[in-house]
């Protein structure tokens, strides 16, 4: 498939689609924006702290893209969430066990809807 590239914007002539991406460098970038609530620092998630709401409305209004994120997440995360713990030795990981003896990790994992959370 041809693709045109000008500055950032990629034309593909065979789909008709123009693609605008932003370079994956800005994204980890120093925040612009920290704001202090208690004893913890956040970074709004956009300019309104709705991005997440705002994202999950336009998918909403999708059947394709609905459809597609199901999917993905399905067979990305299988079994759902899994609260894992590293196991190092010698500074290197040589295994993984599931949480299962942390009361405030369970506790935060059945209080909050993981794996609904992510087919929102």
């Amino acid at each position: 498939m041809k693709v045109i590239s000008v500055g950032g914007i990629s034309y593909l002539p065979e789909a008709k689609t123009l693609i605008a991406m932003q370079p994956t460098r800005e994204i980890f970038q120093e925040p612009d924006e920290i704001l202090t609530i208690g004893n913890y620092n956040i970074v709004p998630w956009g300019d309104t702290n709705t991005m997440p709401y705002d994202v999950v409305d336009k998918i909403n209004k999708s059947e394709v893209i609905g459809a597609n994120l199901e999917f993905n997440v399905l067979v990305g995360y299988g079994r759902g969430i899994i609260p894992m713990r590293r196991i190092i030795e010698n500074k290197k990981v040589v295994d993984y066990q599931e949480v299962l003896d942390d009361d405030r990790v369970l506790d935060f994992c059945f209080s909050n809807d993981l794996n609904g959370y992510l087919l929102e």
